[in-house]
């Protein structure tokens, strides 16, 4: 994670994502079900992204051009104004529903580490594909993987 006081580097939204989850910092879930499972992974997301554009806010200058995540603008227009894109972001709908049943079926279920590194796998590939969100395919492609 970044420090209070030093600069953003220019990243986007995915090397954030995959630089500062933090997969250590999670144990386990007691028998963790689908909704528990769905509502851990988008508070994450949402808290993430609100740090990021936090930190980037209070972090000197730096001569790059610093990284912030999209901007409520910004955020409108990739996800269309659409309130599904938007509470899912940055997956699209039908692949945060496919990584969270995938999630939910393993059995690691009960590890969010797994699902973390689930994540950050997903972010780094839709990164690498040049994609603005995590699409089904990205995420299809991480789960015949496995980890």
């Amino acid at each position: 994670m970044r420090r209070r006081g030093t600069s953003c580097q220019p990243c986007s939204c995915w090397t954030r994502l995959s630089g500062g989850i933090g997969v250590i910092n999670y144990i386990e879930f007691t028998n963790p079900g689908r909704s528990d499972i769905e509502g851990f992974l988008t508070e994450l997301l949402e808290t993430t992204i609100r740090k990021a554009r936090s930190q980037c806010r209070t972090a000197t200058s730096s001569p790059r051009r610093p990284w912030t995540p999209p901007s409520p603008p910004e955020l409108l227009a990739i996800t269309k104004n659409d309130p599904e894109r938007l509470r899912a972001y940055p997956f699209e709908p039908d692949a945060f529903n496919a990584f969270v049943e995938q999630v939910t079926a393993g059995d690691l279920s009960s590890k969010p580490s797994e699902a973390l590194i689930r994540l950050q796998k997903a972010a780094q590939r839709a990164m690498r594909l040049g994609s603005q969100t995590i699409t089904a395919s990205v995420v299809e492609q991480i789960n015949s993987e496995g980890l």
